[in-house]
C-alpha cells in the first residue's frame, strides 16, 4: 500500500503507450487523470503537478538536448534484473 501512495505523491510515473513506438497496448496517460485517481484512493494528488523527482533530481531540459523529451537521450534502455537474467 505504501507504493500506491508515493506513485501518487512523489513518483508519478508518466506510463503510456501508443503500439506505435512500443510494444504495449495503446493507453492514454495524464498528471491529471493520475491526479483524480489519487484524490479517489488516498486524498493525495501529485506533488508540484506530478514534476516533483524530475526537479528534485535535475531531470528536465539537458545540456545535450535542448528539448526535456527523454526520447532524445534515452531511446536505447536496458531492462535488467540483476543476476536473475538469463
Amino acid at each position: 500500500k505504501g507504493w500506491g501512495l508515493l506513485a501518487c505523491t512523489e513518483i508519478v510515473h508518466p506510463i503510456g503507450a501508443t503500439n506505435v513506438t512500443d510494444f504495449f497496448p495503446p493507453s492514454r496517460w495524464s498528471v491529471e487523470a493520475t491526479a483524480e485517481e489519487c484524490r479517489g484512493r488516498w486524498n493525495a494528488t501529485p506533488r508540484d503537478a506530478g514534476l516533483w523527482i524530475p526537479r528534485m533530481f535535475g531531470f528536465g531540459a539537458l545540456k545535450a538536448s535542448p528539448s526535456s523529451d527523454l526520447s532524445n537521450w534515452a531511446s536505447h534502455v536496458i531492462f535488467s534484473y540483476g543476476e536473475l537474467d538469463p
